[in-house]
């Protein structure tokens, strides 16, 4: 089952026509959103679109085998661009996709956020990893891309992989 947080794209429902995903939840904190995504692409069993926090996803643990952060969150981080502390609902966000995400599930994230600005959430996830748990469930792996921006800004490609 595919996760989709920040859902003001068709990107869900493309995946589901090409038959990639056979099942797509879109979840959005705008109600506003949710509402025009479900006038526009209307819904079924396999496509569900649900206005959610995603700091307290009503789902049940191992749920999902992907979740897809189209720039949620980005939504979270602009005080830390301008030198104040790490922004803790990003860390939320990440404890609550990983507690919804199957082991072997995969967290992908399209975003302008550099490394540096990502990493760091993931990293007490990292340290913690099968050591403290073990649960090999709790061990992260990581690939990145830069996709270029065709000289304009840079914008990258994280898969987080449950291992």
């Amino acid at each position: 089952m595919y996760g989709q947080l920040s859902t003001y794209t068709a990107l869900g429902v493309d995946l589901l026509q090409a038959g990639l995903v056979d099942t797509v939840v879109n979840v959005d904190y705008s109600s506003v959103v949710i509402e025009r995504m479900k006038k526009k692409f209307g819904e079924s069993k396999n496509l569900q679109w649900l206005q959610m926090d995603i700091r307290e996803l009503q789902f049940d643990s191992d749920t999902f085998d992907v979740v897809l952060d189209k720039a949620t969150m980005d939504a979270f981080v602009p005080k830390e661009i301008y030198g104040e502390a790490p922004n803790e609902n990003c860390q939320t966000m990440v404890n609550e996709v990983k507690r919804v995400l199957k082991g072997g599930g995969q967290f992908v994230q399209i975003t302008f956020g550099q490394p540096h600005m990502r990493k760091k959430y993931f990293q007490p996830l990292l340290e913690q990893g099968k050591a403290e748990t073990g649960d090999v469930k709790y061990t992260w792996k990581l690939e990145m891309k830069t996709l270029g921006g065709q000289g304009f800004i840079d914008y990258y490609y994280y898969v987080w992989t449950l291992a």
